[in-house]
Formats: C-alpha cells, sequence, structure tokens
C-alpha cells in the first residue's frame, strides 16, 4: 500500500474526531437538559446492571462448562 493511503485514512480519522468533537462541544456549551438528565441515569443505572448481571451469568457459565469439561 502506498503511502498516500495510509495519509488519506490519517487525515480522514482526524477530521472525523474534529467534527464529533465539535458536535460534543456545541452541545455541552447549550447545557444539559435538565428533564433529560433524570431519565439518563435511570437508563444508564439499567444498562450497567444488566452489564452485571451477564457478565455474572457469563461467569457461572464457563465455570460449568469448565466444571464438566475435565
Amino acid at each position: 500500500l502506498s503511502l498516500s493511503f495510509f495519509k488519506n485514512i490519517i487525515h480522514t480519522d482526524h477530521s472525523l474526531y474534529n467534527s464529533s468533537f465539535s458536535v460534543h462541544t456545541a452541545a455541552s456549551l447549550s447545557g444539559p437538559d435538565p428533564a433529560e438528565e433524570p431519565r439518563s441515569r435511570l437508563r444508564d443505572a439499567l444498562w450497567l446492571w444488566i452489564a452485571i448481571t451477564a457478565t455474572i451469568g457469563n461467569i457461572v457459565v464457563v465455570g460449568v462448562v469448565y466444571a464438566f469439561t475435565f
């Protein structure tokens, strides 16, 4: 692959980062919506518990498979 191909990839990633950064900066300057914050925290807490439960479930499954394998 040529050097210009890699330069194009690096330049594209940089411009995507800048555009994403600009969107987040503009959103943070306008300030969070007070009505959205509790709903967002509830959603985050729900996903956290789903992730914890899934992790524990995966550990149990791996343990059971390991126990019956050996």
